[in-house]
């Protein structure tokens, strides 16, 4: 994940993205947007979560104490996880695909348009493997549940593009906080 990670950071900087501490982005952008922002989708995942019994109902089926991690492991392990989802998803695919396609074209305008594409494709990735949720939910809260996964997903790529990486992870992490920590004393 670190080597995944360094040639994402490679890239990203080749393919017109802010660097970690970019002096253009301020901290406000950086880091309170996307903590709140990932704290209030997370909140509003929680409740989605609560209202349809989607966690209850995965531990039925499966036959399983608990969704989540227990507190104060889910500390680490989300945010170790917050940490291979997105290098995984965007750090390094991104900016790769990016930069392989930005080989073939030299329109700013057509790369704009490219980084868009895979800002939605990779943002399908999540909700389109999240199985466990399509096997338990009613068709119109599984609707809500990809929507509201989706939608978190295409803000951490357009916070990546226009904040940087530190604002994508800062996202996702604040979004496990009231999603699995919390979670974990709720559900």
């Amino acid at each position: 994940i670190g080597v995944m990670g360094l040639i994402g950071v490679w890239l990203s900087m080749r393919t017109g993205f802010p660097n970690a501490w970019d002096a253009t982005v301020s901290n406000k952008q950086r880091l309170f947007i996307p903590i709140v922002t990932g704290l209030l989708l997370g909140s509003l995942f929680l409740a989605t979560d609560l209202i349809t019994g989607m966690s209850r109902l995965q531990q039925e089926q499966l036959d399983i104490e608990a969704t989540d991690v227990a507190f104060p492991a889910s500390i680490f392990v989300y945010s170790a996880a917050a940490i291979f989802v997105e290098v995984v998803y965007r750090l390094l695919t991104i900016p790769l695909f990016l930069g392989m396609i930005s080989i073939f074209v030299r329109s700013q305008g057509t790369r704009e348009k490219v980084f868009w594409a895979l800002a939605i494709l990779t943002s399908i990735i999540e909700p389109l493997t999240n199985t466990a949720a399509s096997q338990f939910l009613a068709p119109l809260a599984l609707t809500f549940v990809l929507l509201q996964s989706f939608s978190a997903n295409f803000l951490q790529a357009v916070f990546f593009r226009n904040y940087g990486f530190v604002a994508a992870i800062l996202l996702r992490i604040a979004f496990y906080i009231p999603t699995h920590v919390i979670g974990s004393f709720l559900k």
